[in-house]
C-alpha cells in the first residue's frame, strides 16, 4: 500500500540526510558515523549548521570547536570567531556564493562529587552573512544533566537538551529555524566487572519555524534496553533493543477519525542493533555496527538496515590514520528526498607536524540511489576532500584554517554541483 501522491513521508531512518549535512559545510560524512547516528537516530530533517554548533556537541566538531585544553577542570569557557567563504550555498548548479562570519561562545560546568557528576553547558552562535542578510540569525544549544552511582551496582542518568539551529539551505531554500527538546532518563546495573545491563527512556519534540516544513514537526517517545561487555584491554561490545512511537503534530493524522484523505504519517518503530569496539593493539582500534529497523504505519510495514565499520591506526604518537565505511538503507517506501540506499567510504590522516602545528586531510566518496519516480531513477556520486591546519601559538589560543572541495554528479543535471569552502577561525579557551 502506498501513500497518495503529494504526501510528505519522512524516512523512519533519516540518517542518510543527516550524514550529508556536516559541520565542515559539505556533504562530507564524519568518520565517526556511529556516534553521530546514535545522536541523530530519530531526528527527521535535523540539519547541522554550516560550521559549528551542533557538530561541536555531537562529536563531529572541527578542531577549533573542541573542548578546552584543560580537560581536568570542571569549568569550560571558550569564545571564537570564524570567517567562511562558501561558493555554493545551496549546493545547486547555479552556485550562489557568499561569505559569512560565525561568532560563538561556550560555557560548561561539570563538577564531580562522591561518585556523582552534574553537567551544565550553554553554547551560543551568531551568523552574519555578507549578501544573504536574510539568513542572519542566532543559534543556541543548552543542556543540563546528572549521572552517577546508586549503590554498589546501580548507576543512573537524567538529562535535558534544548537547541535551536538552522536547517541546511540544500533542504530549505528559505530560512528555517529548527527547535528541538530532548529529555532522557536511564538506569544501569553492573552484573559483574565486565557485563552491565541498562534501561533508558527518551522523549524528543521537534518544531520548524518555516510554515512549509511544519508538517514535519513531531513528538517522539522511545524506550531502550541494552547489554554491554567491556574487557580489561578496553575492547567493548553492545546489543541494543529499542521501541518507540512518533506522532506528527500537523498533517493527515490530525484531520479527525473517519475523514477521507491520505494515510496518517504517525508510525511505530523497533530497532535491534549490535556494536563491537575492538582494541586490536596498542595503536590499532577497529569498530563495527549493524542495526535493523522496522517501521509500522497505516500504509504497512517496512524494514531498514544501517551498517558501518571503521579502523583507526596510530603508527606513532604524532601520526594517525582513519578509514570508514557505511551503508544505509532507511525504512521508508516513497520518500524521494532522501536516498533509498547510500554507501560511504572515507579516509583521513592527522599529523602533529610541530609542537604548535597540526595538519589534517580527509577524502570521501558517496554513492546514492533514490527510489524510482515517474521521471526515472536518480543516482548520485559525490567526491570531496579537505585540508586543514591548526596552529596554537599559546596554550589558550588557536588559529584554524581549512579548505574543502566537493563535486556531485547525478544522472539528473538538476542535482549536479561543484563547490569550495575556505575558512579561517580564531578561538580563545580558558
Amino acid at each position: 500500500m502506498q501513500h497518495p501522491p503529494g504526501t510528505i513521508v519522512p524516512a523512519a531512518r533519516p540518517m542518510s540526510g543527516g550524514l550529508r549535512r556536516r559541520a565542515a559545510c559539505f556533504d562530507t560524512p564524519s568518520l565517526n558515523t556511529r556516534s553521530l547516528r546514535a545522536d541523530m537516530r530519530r531526528a527527521d530533517w535535523i540539519a547541522l549548521p554550516h560550521c559549528g554548533l551542533a557538530a561541536a556537541l555531537l562529536g563531529a566538531a572541527p578542531a577549533w570547536a573542541a573542548p578546552p585544553a584543560d580537560a581536568g577542570s570542571p569549568l569550560q569557557l571558550s569564545a571564537g570567531v570564524r570567517a567562511v567563504h562558501d561558493d555554493n550555498l545551496t549546493r545547486t548548479p547555479e552556485a550562489q556564493s557568499d561569505r559569512y562570519l560565525q561568532s560563538s561562545a561556550l560555557l560548561g560546568y561539570a563538577p564531580r562529587f562522591s561518585g556523582q557528576q552534574l553537567k551544565l553547558a550553554a553554547q551560543l552562535s551568531h551568523y552574519d552573512y555578507d549578501r544573504r542578510s536574510d539568513l542572519d540569525g542566532s543559534a543556541y544549544d543548552l543542556s543540563a544533566g546528572w549521572s552517577g552511582r546508586l549503590g554498589e551496582r546501580f548507576g543512573g542518568e537524567l538529562g535535558r537538551r534544548q537547541r535551536r539551529d538552522r536547517v541546511d539551505l540544500s533542504d530549505a531554500p528559505a530560512k528555517d529555524w529548527l527547535r528541538q527538546r530532548n529529555d532522557r532518563a536511564g538506569l544501569r546495573y553492573g552484573i559483574d566487572g565486565a557485563f552491565s545491563a541498562g534501561l533508558a527512556a527518551e522523549r524528543v519534540a521537534q518544531r520548524h519555524s518555516l510554515a512549509e516544513r511544519q508538517p514535519l514537526d513531531y513528538d517522539d517517545r522511545s524506550a531502550k534496553a541494552d547489554l554491554r561487555y567491556r574487557s580489561g584491554r578496553g575492547s567493548a561490545a553492545k546489543v541494543t533493543l529499542a521501541q518507540g512511537r512518533r506522532d506528527y503534530r500537523i498533517g493527515p493524522a490530525r484531520s479527525g477519525p473517519g475523514t477521507p484523505g491520505p494515510a496518517p504519517l504517525d508510525y511505530d518503530y523497533r530497532e535491534l542493533g549490535a556494536e563491537v569496539d575492538w582494541q586490536a593493539g596498542a595503536r590499532t582500534r577497529l569498530e563495527a555496527g549493524l542495526t535493523r529497523f522496522r517501521r509500522e504505519d497505516a500504509a504497512g510495514t517496512d524494514d531498514g538496515t544501517d551498517a558501518n565499520a571503521s579502523a583507526h591506526w596510530a603508527p606513532t604518537a604524532k601520526l594517525a590514520f582513519d578509514l570508514g565505511y557505511a551503508l544505509t538503507h532507511p525504512a521508508s517506501r516513497n520518500d524521494f528526498s532522501d536516498p533509498a540506499e547510500e554507501t560511504v567510504l572515507t579516509a583521513a590522516a592527522s599529523w602533529q607536524w610541530r609542537a604548535k602545528v597540526a595538519l589534517r586531510a580527509s577524502v570521501h566518496a558517496n554513492h546514492r540511489d533514490y527510489r524510482e519516480q515517474p521521471a526515472g531513477t536518480r543516482a548520485d556520486r559525490l567526491l570531496g576532500g579537505k585540508l586543514g591546519m591548526l596552529y596554537q601559538p599559546l596554550r589558550t589560543v588557536e588559529v584554524d584554517a581549512e579548505i574543502g572541495h566537493e563535486r556531485r554528479d547525478s544522472n539528473f543535471d538538476l542535482y549536479d554541483y561543484e563547490g569550495e569552502i575556505v575558512s579561517l577561525g580564531l578561538r580563545y579557551r580558558y
